[in-house]
């Protein structure tokens, strides 16, 4: 009988990026006039608890993103309920025009508070 394959562990995001708060990410998402949505409702109990980023030496915030939700208060990647990998992607927005890149709007929201 053959063996299933053998996977090791590599680098973890917790170990190249750095736990931000929003308030961070808004503010400089604001000046880089980037838009990120998040969700505003999820299911009773659960909560934002981290969002890992990579941080360049300047202190600039790069992508991907990885925002955290748990019932369990849980900031480890591997550990929460619900993890959500957030990319830069240009052209693809909310808008009746998705190729137009220009006007992009800062909405921040987290568990129905505006943070910008």
């Amino acid at each position: 009988m053959q063996q299933p394959p053998i996977i090791l562990p590599g680098p973890t995001f917790e170990k190249i990026g750095k736990m931000v708060n929003l308030s961070d990410i808004a503010s400089q998402f604001r000046a880089r006039r980037i838009t990120l949505y998040l969700p505003s409702y999820l299911s009773e109990g659960f909560k934002l608890t981290a969002i890992w980023v990579k941080v360049d030496e300047k202190g600039i915030i790069k992508f991907p993103l990885v925002v955290l939700y748990s019932k369990r208060n849980e900031t480890h990647i591997c550990a929460a309920e619900i993890t959500i990998d957030i990319c830069l992607s240009y052209g693809l927005g909310f808008r009746d025009h998705p190729n137009i890149t220009s006007d992009r709007y800062v909405k921040i929201e987290t568990e129905g508070q505006r943070v910008t």
